[in-house]
């Protein structure tokens, strides 16, 4: 949240930046004022105020993580206004769904118990040491879900969604998607 926020305040954006991770949150406010902790599952029902509030929706790494990424991308949808954007990252079933990974994820989660014993765990698998952080944040959450990309448009389309692209469909070995639509005015 943090690195995302402060390159759109740079552009010249006003941003509000939403998390549920307090640390996240704390970090985020050294730059922005608008930060607040939120639930993507409550804006549907308790925060009517974020409904086509924003021209721009950003929800990098989240839908995935949650107990239903259909949901969620329905929560996240809902906060554009006509004719803005929103701007998606969601794991595609390559990577993050392979035996290797699951393997490793079913490790951490059954047999290590504390923060340093899992950092100390990524450490060890990682490729090199700057991966680590990417490999902590891959498998230290409970929820991983993968979704196809015809999935993930079809998303898009029943929101209300128009000019759907991936925009990294050309990568190989792709360890996400990242989708961008315009709902339609």
């Amino acid at each position: 949240m943090r690195r995302r926020t402060r390159a759109l305040i740079e552009l010249g954006a006003r941003v509000k930046s939403t998390d549920v991770s307090e640390s996240g949150l704390m970090s985020t406010r050294r730059f922005n004022d608008d930060v607040e902790r939120l639930d993507l599952f409550d804006i549907y029902e308790k925060r009517p105020d974020l409904h086509a509030a924003f021209d721009f929706t950003l929800c990098w790494g989240v839908i995935m993580c949650t107990h239903d990424p259909k949901v969620a991308f329905e929560s996240a949808a809902m906060t554009v206004k006509p004719g803005g954007h929103l701007y998606v990252m969601i794991y595609s079933p390559t990577y993050h769904n392979s035996p290797q990974i699951v393997a490793q994820r079913m490790h951490c989660h059954r047999n290590l118990v504390t923060f340093d014993e899992r950092l100390a765990y990524v450490y060890e698998i990682s490729d090199r040491n700057e991966n680590a952080i990417n490999q902590l944040d891959m498998l230290n959450t409970f929820y991983n879900w993968t979704v196809p990309e015809e999935t993930i448009h079809d998303w898009y389309g029943a929101c209300g969604f128009e000019d759907v692209i991936t925009l990294n469909r050309g990568e190989t070995n792709k360890c996400a998607y990242h989708v961008f639509g315009r709902k339609r005015s």
